[in-house]
């Protein structure tokens, strides 16, 4: 592993929050791979109704200091929103452990997957809020 390439600590952060539940481990890898111009890795629903998930997608949402951008892992849904787009970023007050990221077009809210759904949520929060 190169210690000046993003990609191991990518990996890192991603296994520390899914595999070792270790949130405060997954942040320090995360935020080292974001300053190394990679991203924060994080497995998630995306919500398609009003923030009660009845209707969701699953995917990987990237979180990197440009923007973030979302994928679903069955490729019907996707979108990218650049950081000066992003105009609010909190934990949702309806859903335990959701989170919504607003641009200037539209929220989007995403429930965590992990075994620590509050933690997940608050971690994604701290890294959009930089």
């Amino acid at each position: 592993m190169d210690p000046s390439k993003p990609g191991g600590y990518e990996v890192l952060g991603y296994s520390k929050l899914y595999f070792f539940d270790d949130p405060n481990g997954a942040e320090t890898a995360m935020r080292a791979a974001m300053s190394r111009g990679g991203s924060a890795v994080f497995r998630v629903r995306h919500d398609h109704g009003n923030g009660n998930f009845q209707r969701y997608c699953s995917g990987v949402l990237m979180i990197r200091p440009s923007g973030i951008s979302f994928a679903a892992a069955d490729n019907s849904d996707r979108f990218d929103a650049r950081a000066g787009e992003i105009q609010d970023a909190n934990r949702n007050k309806l859903q335990r452990g959701s989170f919504h990221v607003r641009t200037s077009t539209r929220n989007y809210n995403f429930g965590p997957t992990s075994r620590q759904p509050d933690a997940e949520a608050a971690l994604a929060v701290r890294l959009l809020g930089r």
